[in-house]
């Protein structure tokens, strides 16, 4: 069963929340927060990288901290900084969704 992004998220994306300076990446990179139901999680599925904390602000915060982290040191040892994510590790994440609000998208780098 496919899950309907369009009718399942809520855009959320704010200036404030980009990373600038030498760890931007060349495009825009995508952060997907859910709750399951303890947590909420928030995955980079550009470079696999994920963050919990107890608020969806929060998670995404530290995965933008831990984007930025993860880009500098790649960048110092010549290596790439994660692997994007599956079309079916993004669903099983998505499908762990337990919440009642939206699923919420939003821009890591822009």
């Amino acid at each position: 069963m496919a899950i309907d992004l369009e009718a399942e998220t809520r855009v959320e994306a704010s200036a404030d929340l980009a990373v600038d300076g030498p760890t931007a990446a060349s495009e825009p990179l995508t952060a997907i927060t859910v709750y399951d139901g303890e947590w909420w999680i928030s995955v980079c599925r550009d470079l696999g990288i994920s963050t919990q904390a107890t608020s969806a602000q929060d998670a995404f915060l530290r995965l933008r901290s831990a984007v930025r982290e993860a880009t500098e040191v790649a960048a110092e040892n010549g290596i790439e900084p994660g692997e994007p994510m599956t079309d079916a590790e993004v669903e099983a994440f998505l499908r762990s969704h337990q919440g009642t609000s939206s699923i919420q998208i939003a821009r890591i780098l822009d």
